[in-house]
């Protein structure tokens, strides 16, 4: 026989049999949620079609014919066309995408028109490269005609990388800068400035490439901070007869040399004068002690606070003699040290600074900005002994000519410096330093006759324009202000052949420029038939016709040359609003870009079109940030860190490493992460938590879906004052939820949009209302009240939560509306009658659901492990609680609704009659305090939960205890069999 305990485990398992076997029966007659939606996304290949087209082109023609109260236009800054797209372009262009639909949704009609930046160097590299060919030996069209056709194959391979992540955009109807007529506004842009006086033409240093032959402008550069430089201290002999009267007292008749330090040896060669700060004091100082034996007993003219450090980088004593003041120099002179015959000035400067160095400044001005501004003061001599690839001229002597200047150029300088003993110092020095930001390879300053815009003329009237732009975030104004106020003359001109030219005519015996009306209008003709390869294929008497020399009243016989220069691309898309934006005003609602274009597009764009129109080319700008791996490392291919979106939405070949996540996951990663973040994480752990929260979101709507089976939104609806009060709280909470949600859009922080939907759908939607009513929704009758009205909360729960998603995932909630039970719920992009007809918000509901949680809190923090459904409550509420929750309990003993649906009990009894409790007839006695609102604010209410286990039996269709039976079903579920048998 076995022991008494035995039978009772046997007796228990054999119970539960029973009652799983009696659920089982009963299966068929719960209404469990039905719908095709899978679990998981299927492959593209699967996926519908039709709706995958209409959610990219055919939408956005669509939405461009319909009336629409007003518009809004985002102006794209076009990518450039030189590569794949990259995760950088998926962050740009998303962000692009997501404003669109949300304002599409909002009743806006949309005029985004996807644009390519096509010219340029970059592009005419690759091209090269391609090719393996010098450009050299290449004619200009045979450059220009491999340069196009890599452009083209690259805009095509973008263009499908856009459409893929869902861009909504007529892909028929883009812009691109190779378009005749585009190229040929460019050029009547061009010459408006110039008559405007804005456009000049110098002979100035600019930032100049090397490895690519050609100017820069500022937005072409980038800073390797890593650089290495020769630093040197260099000896100036000083011209005794010139220093100031008395200096010498104590050194009559011994040289003295301006000590100077520089990180440009090579400039030397072409050193004018030695600058000097004339409210500064200078010393002249002795050597007493060195390790340098060559320095000892020499004398040097140094500012008075750099001698300490001076003494430190020459591990030298120098010991004071002489105190002069910046201003007696003036007048001084110094044999320059490569050509003694040579004697030069020295020279108040304001940009001598005492941070670093000796406080004497080495002055070349071919070879610095500060330097020509000084050489045009004092009318020195322009010297230049550089090329166009960065090797010495003849001119700078046979022993210098035809040497790189970074590179052997700077060893042969210091060597004749130290031949002739005037090299002091030289070491290695660490600092950041200009780069081509293509080539990867350092620049230099160099002297060129180029074409550049005032930007002098132009900074006020920018930086009024840029006062009534909105930047979001805000701390990117000061930045942007920055940099266009200390921005130098901005030059425009390039020499290389792919691109469009300037429209100037050079005079060949004098050198003289042409330019007017007359020539340009000619060539914008030419380049609106033929396109700017005209330039090239055309012989000047084409160009050039003696019809037009006449008109501006040349005679015949005097003879030009074309220009050979073409426009910086910076210029050429910073002139987009004239085409792009004709039909709106010249002026955007809005543009987004990275934080690189503070310094290019948005300046560039600011720039011209403050010139021509005074105003800005955009109402407002929205700046995001960079893309950086799981460390914080920048992308690069060197680290092997690039992760190409491609992989993100296909997967790589090894799909357990590289997961194909989709292109919702892209999209979800960029709105939660690319709004008010400088850098932009992305990496395969955070791609799999950005997948599981997709799918989490996935898993709820599919519920939702299911829920709705045989539900009719137009017949079955219920009113929401006919609603349980639990249905009216979640209505007011889906009206917050998406007021909320149209205030972030609105400001463009879809990440705040990513991070509170996720939550609202997680927690409010699934864990807490859909937790709470799978009793009403499985087991009330089909089409009782209870079940229709949370039917209906779920219906409207699907469309707000689906419509304030699908600007991020389009194709997640496309999918859904293809498995929505109600047939003729429109597109989500197609149709704008929602939320502005919503009136759920109810405080008097938020304030009695409050009570009604805290007591809830307090209920689960109490229960224990407790299954709640084997529990009975009586809840005891003092006067003014007991009449809130009476509203919210509508009956006072049993109810599948109110307090018992909210604490998940079988039985709950609500009244405000005190009751006496032994310790036999409860599980436990809860006091506590909860908040009823008022016209003061709050009252603090006392209630008593006493908790029972419930003397009823589980019913086995429903799974509550409300059966007074064991075995048997309870009331309702018997009435619910006994409704379907008749």
């Amino acid at each position: 026989m076995l022991p008494h305990w035995k039978y009772s485990i046997i007796e228990k398992c054999t119970m539960k049999l029973l009652r799983q076997l009696s659920n089982h029966t009963y299966s068929h007659t719960v209404l469990l949620p039905k719908t095709s939606f899978p679990v998981r996304r299927r492959s593209k290949s699967d996926i519908d079609v039709e709706h995958e087209e209409s959610s990219t082109s055919e939408l956005y023609v669509w939405q461009s014919k319909q009336k629409a109260e007003c518009s809004f236009v985002l102006h794209d800054g076009p990518p450039y066309a030189n590569g794949n797209a990259h995760v950088g372009h998926s962050v740009n262009k998303i962000l692009k995408d997501i404003t669109n639909r949300y304002k599409l949704q909002s009743g806006h009609r949309i005029d985004f028109v996807q644009g390519w930046d096509c010219h340029g160097l970059p592009i005419e590299v690759k091209a090269l490269q391609a090719s393996r060919q010098d450009f050299r030996k290449l004619s200009p069209l045979k450059i220009r005609d491999q340069a196009r056709s890599f452009a083209w194959e690259a805009i095509q391979n973008q263009k499908s990388s856009f459409q893929r992540w869902g861009m909504m955009a007529d892909w028929n109807n883009c812009y691109y800068t190779l378009d005749k007529n585009y190229e040929a506004t460019q050029m009547e842009i061009f010459y408006k400035l110039y008559e405007k006086g804005y456009v000049y033409q110098d002979l100035k240093p600019v930032y100049w490439s090397p490895s690519s032959r050609t100017a820069l402008a500022e937005a072409e550069l980038e800073y390797n901070d890593s650089h290495v430089s020769s630093s040197v201290i260099v000896k100036f002999p000083m011209v005794s007869e010139t220093l100031p009267t008395g200096s010498l007292q104590k050194v009559f008749n011994i040289p003295v040399y301006a000590l100077v330090w520089t990180t440009t040896p090579w400039t030397i060669p072409a050193n004018q004068a030695l600058c000097f700060a004339k409210d500064r004091s200078y010393s002249i100082v002795r050597c007493s002690s060195s390790d340098k034996e060559f320095l000892m007993g020499d004398h040097f003219l140094i500012a008075t606070e750099r001698v300490a450090d001076m003494e430190h980088s020459l591990n030298s004593k120098l010991v004071h003699l002489v105190k002069l003041e910046g201003a007696d120099l003036a007048g001084c002179t110094y044999r320059h040290p490569l050509c003694p015959d040579s004697e030069l000035p020295f020279l108040s400067g304001v940009h001598v600074s005492m941070e670093r160095g000796s406080g004497l400044v080495h002055t070349a001005p071919a070879h610095g900005p500060e330097d020509f501004l000084i050489a045009k003061e004092h009318d020195l001599k322009l010297v230049s002994l550089v090329n166009e690839d960065g090797c010495y001229t003849s001119e700078a002597g046979e022993s210098l000519v035809g040497q790189h200047v970074i590179k052997q150029g700077n060893i042969t300088v210091m060597n004749q410096l130290k031949d002739a003993g005037l090299l002091a110092h030289s070491e290695d020095h660490v600092h950041s330093y200009p780069y081509d930001w293509r080539t990867k390879q350092p620049v230099i300053f160099r002297a060129s006759k180029q074409w550049f815009i005032n930007t002098d003329r132009l900074k006020s009237l920018a930086l009024d324009c840029l006062n009534s732009v909105n930047i979001h975030p805000e701390q990117y104004r000061q930045q942007m202000e920055s940099l266009l106020m200390n921005r130098p003359s901005w030059c425009i001109s390039r020499q290389r052949v792919w691109g469009v030219p300037l429209p100037v005519f050079y005079c060949v015996d004098t050198g003289e420029p042409l330019i007017n009306r007359h020539t340009v209008e000619h060539i914008e003709n030419l380049i609106r038939q033929h396109g700017t390869d005209c330039w090239w294929a055309m012989t000047e008497d084409q160009l050039l016709p003696s019809s037009i020399m006449e008109k501006i009243g040349i005679q015949p016989d005097r003879e030009f040359k074309k220009g050979a220069d073409i426009l910086d691309i910076w210029f050429e898309s910073g002139v987009s609003w004239a085409t792009v934006l004709k039909d709106h005003e010249y002026q955007a609602d809005l543009c987004i870009e990275g934080m690189d274009q503070i310094r290019g597009w948005f300046q560039s764009s600011l720039l011209t079109a403050a010139a021509l129109t005074g105003k800005p080319p955009y109402r407002n700008l929205l700046i995001h940030g960079f893309t950086v791996d799981e460390n914080g490392n920048k992308m690069s291919k060197s680290q092997g860190n690039v992760i190409d979106p491609q992989t993100v939405i296909e997967g790589g070949q090894n799909k357990k490493k590289q997961p194909a996540y989709g292109e919702d996951v892209l999209r979800w990663w960029v709105a939660s992460h690319a709004t008010n973040a400088t850098s932009i994480t992305i990496g395969s752990t955070l791609l799999t938590t950005l997948a599981e929260q997709v799918h989490k979101i996935r898993i709820v709507l599919r519920f939702l879906l299911g829920a709705l089976n045989n539900y009719d939104h137009r017949t079955d609806g219920i009113l929401v004052q006919n609603m349980p009060m639990l249905d009216q709280y979640m209505l007011h909470l889906l009206t917050k939820y998406s007021q909320s949600m149209n205030k972030l859009y609105e400001a463009y922080e879809y990440n705040k949009v990513a991070r509170e939907t996720l939550h609202f759908i997680t927690s409010e939607v699934s864990a807490f209302y859909c937790h709470l009513v799978k009793d009403r929704l499985y087991c009330e009758k089909q089409r009782s009240v209870e079940r229709r009205s949370c039917q209906t909360v779920l219906f409207h729960m699907l469309e707000i939560c689906a419509r304030h998603l699908a600007p991020i995932l389009p194709h997640l909630t496309a999918e859904v509306a293809t498995h929505h039970p109600c047939s003729d719920k429109p597109n989500l992009f197609r149709s704008q009658e929602f939320a502005d007809t919503m009136c759920w918000e109810n405080t008097e509901v938020e304030n009695i659901m409050k009570a009604a949680l805290e007591i809830r809190d307090d209920f689960n923090s109490n229960k224990g492990e407790v299954n709640p459904r084997e529990l009975d409550v009586l809840l005891f509420a003092t006067e003014d609680l007991y009449e809130k929750l009476k509203l919210l309990q509508t009956e006072e003993v049993t109810s599948t609704m109110g307090m018992c649906e909210l604490l998940q009990v079988s039985h709950l009894r609500l009244t405000n009659l005190p009751v006496s409790v032994t310790p036999e007839d409860a599980v436990s006695v809860l006091q506590g305090i909860c908040h009823v609102s008022c016209k003061e604010g709050s009252n603090e209410e006392r209630y008593t939960l006493v908790i029972s286990a419930t003397q009823h039996y589980q019913c086995g269709r429903c799974r509550m205890y409300t059966s007074d039976e064991d075995g048997q079903l309870c009331q309702r579920c018997s009435d619910m069999l006994q409704q379907q048998s008749s």
